[in-house]
């Protein structure tokens, strides 16, 4: 079993968490393309892999996105721009410190790529964040507020 890595994005200000990753020591090697910016870390089988690599993993991958600002508005609808068989399911955490617990999360499962759904009724609130399950590669979610 391998440790806990995170990775910070400097362009998009944020944090991932990679688990079950043997890792030494890790490094990234930029270049002037999209495709020479490569994560090279160290394992500890003291040989040296490439992330992201190109095999897909075993595991079930989660993608959980920072805390986007609303300031009082209402999300509407949820699109998400996927891959694989499965049908994913977006879950919304919408924050407001006037709500019960200060949070409450709406699950909508996605059945088609780039399809918008609607959420039931909006939630006002200070802060959105998005949790997607059940899919193999995400590419992008989009959403519209009001």
């Amino acid at each position: 079993m391998g440790y806990i890595i995170y990775g910070y994005k400097i362009d998009r200000d944020a944090w991932s968490k990679f688990y079950h990753i043997d890792m030494r020591h890790a490094d990234l090697l930029v270049g002037t393309a999209e495709r020479d910016n490569i994560n090279l870390y160290f394992g500890e089988d003291n040989l040296i892999y490439e992330f992201p690599g190109i095999d897909l993993c075993t595991e079930s991958p989660i993608v959980k996105t920072k805390k986007f600002t609303l300031l009082g508005k209402k999300i509407r609808r949820v699109a998400l721009d996927y891959e694989g068989a499965a049908n994913p399911v977006v879950t919304i955490i919408a924050f407001n410190r006037r709500f019960p617990d200060g949070v409450l999360t709406h699950n909508v499962t996605i059945s088609e790529a780039n399809r918008w759904y609607g959420i039931p009724l909006g939630y006002k609130c200070e802060y959105i964040q998005f949790m997607v399950t059940g899919f193999e590669i995400c590419k992008h979610i989009r959403y519209t507020i009001t």
